[in-house]
């Protein structure tokens, strides 16, 4: 998979990225999200800077969150909190654009797919 120039762009400046997949059971939502961050010094998590930079395609980490949530939740607009996410699934400490978009393959072949999380129904 090859990830746009925008998407890259929105990733290493702390956009999350969002994408909804084909649920495991007909009364669920499936969903996918990508963050960016950094490490401080300290090795606590970090926003990334707004700041475009090439040198951040290669040191920026990622997260991908893919879990799933039950419709009567999402169309009734109640609370959903982690308690009643299925399939919840977090891979941690992705470092660099080249290993994300090969992580992202196992999950779906279509870059195109995945966009801000604003445009996409993602709850949390």
């Amino acid at each position: 998979m090859k990830l746009s120039i925008e998407q890259i762009n929105d990733l290493i400046t702390g956009c999350k990225l969002a994408v909804e997949l084909k649920p495991t059971k007909p009364e669920l939502r499936h969903f996918m999200t990508v963050l960016g961050y950094e490490i401080s010094a300290e090795g606590h998590f970090k926003e990334l800077s707004r700041t475009l930079c090439s040198k951040k395609m290669k040191t920026t980490y990622f997260q991908i969150r893919d879990y799933e949530i039950p419709k009567e939740y999402y169309n009734n607009g109640l609370e959903i909190s982690d308690l009643i996410l299925k399939n919840d699934r977090i891979t941690d400490g992705i470092v660099g654009i080249f290993n994300l978009e090969k992580e992202l393959d196992h999950y779906f072949n279509d870059p195109e797919l995945l966009v801000p999380e604003w445009r996409c129904d993602n709850l949390i």
